[in-house]
């Protein structure tokens, strides 16, 4: 049997892996601005959706849950490892190959840092750099990862909150469109929501004409903790190449709030830092 993971250099693996893992979470967005949109069309059917989505949308304050990372394109590579996180306070996310942690991601309020240990080398910026100044928290991040609808630089969505969103309820569609008033200045975005309730995608697209679409697998609602999604398909272009990302989650092994001690990340000493544009760079060619 083919190993797509012995086919690519681990050099190039992590740099893949490490690339389109920031790609996932930090979105080509920029300063935000008030937009012209019309007001919310407030058809019953849209509001009462809106209401039951956000109703089974339960607090939470800790997550542990394993995950596996599929690089789809440009090359096939996947990669285990296991997520925690800490509402409104920071995200570490595991990878690990053959049993050995191989790299780390963590974001929290004022920093994103990746380790690659396979090669000694280290990625830190502020969230705000990363993110060319948008105004987003470390919940948006989570809701992002995990298939929850948010508003950017605000925390969890309330009911009260839907006068800040575009209900679309189109004749005769199976899902409908929340989009917030307030988007970004370089960039919109918006959410698709299916007839259950659950969150099916999210679209950004940028002035430049760049897209990226992120498209989700609902789970039944977990008892006690709500609805999340079970998968997460980032798809995008950058440097001329199509990236596929998938991030799969297990929640049947998942635990919760107590459960859950915090996690935090260390850089060794001799570990050199990078640039993601170095990372972009080593992203591998297309599989012929």
């Amino acid at each position: 049997m083919n190993n797509p993971i012995a086919k690519l250099p681990r050099t190039r693996l992590m740099a893949a892996l490490t690339a389109t893992l920031l790609l996932a979470i930090l979105p080509a967005c920029h300063t935000q601005r008030q937009t012209s949109s019309p007001a919310p069309t407030e058809t019953t059917a849209a509001v009462d959706g809106y209401r039951s989505m956000v109703e089974a949308y339960l607090p939470w304050q800790r997550l542990r849950v394993p995950f596996t990372l599929k690089l789809l394109a440009p090359q096939k590579v996947s990669i285990g490892g296991t997520a925690t996180f800490e509402r409104s306070k920071g995200i570490h996310m595991s990878m690990k190959m053959f049993g050995m942690e191989v790299a780390v991601l963590q974001v929290d309020a004022d920093s994103l840092t990746v380790v690659e240990k396979m090669n000694k080398q280290y990625l830190t910026i502020p969230v705000a750099s990363a993110l060319g100044g948008l105004d987003a928290s470390v919940d948006n991040i989570q809701d992002l990862l995990t298939g929850r609808a948010f508003i950017l630089g605000a925390d969890s969505l309330t009911t009260s909150m839907a006068r800040l969103f575009t209900i679309a309820d189109p004749s005769g569609a199976t899902s409908w469109l929340l989009t917030p008033r307030k988007q970004p200045a370089e960039a919109s975005y918006s959410f698709a929501i299916s007839s259950t309730g659950a969150l099916s995608a999210l679209r950004v697209d940028t002035r430049s004409n760049q897209q990226a679409n992120a498209t989700y697998t609902s789970i039944p609602s977990i008892p006690g903790h709500g609805a999340f999604a079970s998968s997460m398909l980032v798809t995008t272009r950058v440097k001329d190449k199509d990236l596929q990302l998938m991030i799969e989650w297990d929640f049947s092994r998942a635990r919760w709030d107590d459960d859950v001690e915090p996690k935090s990340i260390t850089i060794g000493r001799g570990y050199k830092q990078l640039s993601i544009d170095k990372l972009l760079k080593n992203l591998p060619a297309p599989t012929n």
